[in-house]
């Protein structure tokens, strides 16, 4: 496999659009222009001394938070995880909580379904001794009622400081695997956690998990709107929040549609909180276990990746070479709102900055 070189972007890239080869990184990867002839990897020449390949047959994970959140994704984990994650260590604050979810966890079995997944409780120092860790912690959503606001992004500023903390320990331990965030908002918690670890943190080393529950929920309505065809050809792009698009087709781009789609996918969440609950189950699974399982065996799926200097969602998969962004001919009217809800995003978090002190 060629390899080229840059100053900037990600640490590791498998380039498959030949706006990679000569472009600044940015929104533009998405969009493809052409595919190149030979395999390329793009790598960041800042980084090359600490390059790791994440991709791997098994993994031990650490689990940090088990609020509504983190015990459903927990539960999904343990149910789907097994030939993929060897063992799961919880931490809590409160330690008898990880024991209660250890001894739940660990008494699910029945004879006729593989479940062959360890659940263990570890103390705080042993959270960075895993592969991969998962943050699920939260200082609190929001109570019902309270729908006025981005119930996400209020979180922000709290959330970071408890995020804060933990990469500070991975920076300690020289922490060499993957923080898979989960906790809202995903994405400006991705870049929180990027730039408090200065530069013993790679780009690729910070992932975060929102966008699946927001496919599924478009997909959903993009059904009782009559598009047949969402699940292949429908996409989602952007955070985990207000600025996020969604496209009913990449081939029939309409924006009328598209629009109304994504009205009612980022508002989604507040049906349930109308019923007088907080929506925390399709989020656990759908952006949760299933999408963390998905990454780590190499498949495609919705992630907040590095992109251009901050976080942003998109489709790709984990390969031996690097991650490898889901390219395609992203139509013009799109691709506005693409360029919309990036500056949106980036605006906001230069707006609110995180002390960090």
């Amino acid at each position: 496999m060629k390899r080229i070189y840059s100053e900037e972007g990600r640490d590791l890239l498998k380039v498959n659009n030949t706006v990679m080869l000569t472009e600044e990184e940015s929104l533009d990867y998405l969009d493809l222009k052409e595919t190149p002839s030979e395999p390329v990897q793009r790598v960041n020449r800042r980084y090359e001394d600490r390059l790791e390949n994440f991709l791997t047959r098994s993994y031990r994970v650490a689990l940090i938070g088990l609020g509504d959140v983190g015990a459903n994704l927990l539960l999904g984990l343990k149910l789907f995880g097994e030939g993929t994650l060897t063992e799961i260590g919880l931490y809590n604050p409160d330690p008898a909580v990880s024991e209660r979810y250890t001894l739940e966890m660990n008494q699910i079995y029945q004879e006729n379904f593989s479940l062959d997944v360890t659940v263990r409780p570890i103390g705080e120092s042993e959270i960075f001794e895993a592969e991969v860790v998962i943050f699920t912690a939260s200082a609190g959503v929001p109570p019902v009622g309270q729908e006025e606001v981005d119930v996400r992004k209020v979180q922000y500023l709290k959330n970071a400081r408890i995020l804060s903390h933990y990469v500070d320990q991975a920076v300690s331990r020289d922490f060499r695997g993957l923080l898979l965030v989960v906790s809202d908002p995903v994405d400006l918690l991705c870049k929180v956690a990027l730039e408090r670890g200065g530069t013993r943190l790679l780009p690729s080393q910070i992932v975060g998990f929102g966008q699946g529950v927001m496919f599924a929920r478009a997909r959903v309505f993009a059904e009782s709107l009559g598009v047949d065809d969402f699940t292949l050809s429908g996409r989602i792009y952007g955070p985990h929040g207000s600025e996020l698009v969604v496209a009913n087709s990449l081939t029939a781009y309409d924006e009328a549609l598209s629009l109304e789609l994504t009205r009612l996918t980022t508002r989604a969440n507040l049906q349930i909180r109308a019923l007088g609950f907080k929506p925390f189950i399709a989020p656990a699974f759908s952006s949760g276990a299933l999408s963390i399982l998905s990454y780590l065996r190499g498949q495609p799926t919705y992630s907040s990746q590095y992109l251009g200097g901050y976080y942003f969602g998109a489709k790709g998969r984990l390969t031996p070479d690097g991650f490898e962004f889901n390219v395609e001919r992203i139509p013009g009217e799109l691709m506005k709102r693409l360029r919309k809800s990036y500056e949106d995003m980036v605006s906001y978090y230069e707006k609110n900055p995180v002390d960090q002190g």
